[in-house]
């Protein structure tokens, strides 16, 4: 049987029973009040976050596609100047193939010049200027060598440095796809999905101050390889350019010096034909002299014999008749005279053979 309460009971049961109810009103509504504030301070801080990486995202479009199109110009600037430089290379090798023909003429002219005999094979300003033609020949072909094996470094390089503007435009695009794509996405995309452990997946390739440091280092080792194309281009054109004007003047020095010395040897060859003329008119006139002073030197033979045959007979007068008279006196003197014109007309002989001799050799 169930305990009588009293009404003092009761009525404090009542007032127990709605200071709790109303401590549960309170309790609840805080509750309602706090779980709404919760809702809407969540929707803002989603909706602020959202914000905030769709505001980057198009940043990061933004830098990306700048980026990829500073690549693209400076790809293209590089194909450019790499395209030029091998052109200059081309010319240079056809300059440096044409140095052979200069280096060819004075090997033969030099050549030719060995055939020389006697006298006229001697140093002149010919050979000395063959000599000094075909060192600079030398020297423009190393320096020529020398300037075609950077430039060919050079393009290897451009062509890396192209190498790496290529991957890094390559990476920038599937990047600047994907963040796009992202950007593009929102709460009603249909193709989302749970990753529940992709915050674990570490993304630390890069940070954005290597990420922008990166770039900015393909694209200057592009722009020095560039400058320095630039700069080689320069000295092969300067090169090819002082190779020529050396080579035209050395040429023509060398030819003048050939003209020269070809008329001063029509000069001397004038002169000796003129003389070698004189030399056998010479010739032909001491050859009749000859003939005439033996001719001469015969004619005194008898005059002599003469002579002496009368001094013989005379020796033979007796006693007193064997006078020194005036016809022995005049016979010595005879005598004498027809032996000293012998001797004369023989040294005259003689004078004239070695005179003779020495003009036939003048002559050869």
């Amino acid at each position: 049987m169930a305990t009588v309460k009293a009404p003092i009971e009761w009525k404090e049961q009542y007032v127990e029973n709605c200071g709790k109810a109303d401590d549960s009103l309170r309790s609840a509504e805080k509750i309602r009040d706090e779980a709404t504030w919760l809702v809407k301070e969540r929707e803002n801080e989603t909706d602020r976050a959202q914000q905030d990486v769709k505001f980057r995202l198009q940043e990061k479009v933004r830098s990306t596609s700048r980026w990829q199109q500073e690549l693209k110009e400076e790809l293209q600037l590089n194909k450019k100047q790499t395209e030029s430089l091998s052109n200059g290379l081309t010319k240079l090798k056809k300059a440096l193939i044409k140095t052979d023909e200069p280096m060819k003429v004075n090997s033969e002219c030099q050549n030719y010049r060995k055939s020389r005999i006697g006298i006229d094979k001697i140093e002149d300003g010919v050979e000395k200027l063959l000599v000094k033609e075909v060192n600079a020949i030398r020297e423009y072909q190393q320096r020529m060598k020398l300037l075609i094996e950077e430039m060919l470094k050079q393009v290897a390089a451009n062509n890396k440095a192209q190498k790496n503007l290529m991957t890094d435009m390559k990476h920038k695009k599937a990047a600047l796809n994907i963040d796009t794509i992202c950007n593009k996405l929102n709460n009603k995309s249909g193709d989302l999905e749970n990753h529940s452990r992709i915050q674990d997946i570490l993304v630390n390739k890069s940070v954005p101050q290597s990420w922008n440091r990166d770039s900015q280092l393909n694209v200057q080792l592009s722009r020095n390889c560039r400058f320095s194309s630039q700069q080689l281009e320069r000295d092969s054109s300067n090169l090819t350019r002082r190779a020529e004007n050396a080579m035209k003047t050395n040429w023509a020095d060398t030819n003048n010096a050939l003209r020269e010395r070809i008329s001063q040897t029509q000069l001397a060859h004038s002169k000796l034909a003129d003389q070698r003329k004189q030399v056998e008119k010479e010739i032909v006139s001491t050859k009749r002299e000859l003939k005439a002073l033996k001719a001469a030197h015969h004619d005194k033979l008898a005059p002599v014999k003469l002579a002496q045959t009368r001094l013989e007979q005379r020796s033979h007068r007796p006693d007193n008749e064997a006078c020194t008279d005036s016809v022995h006196a005049r016979l010595l003197r005879e005598s004498l005279q027809l032996e000293q014109s012998k001797q004369l007309l023989n040294k005259k002989i003689k004078e004239t053979e070695e005179a003779l001799n020495h003009l036939e050799e003048d002559k050869v």
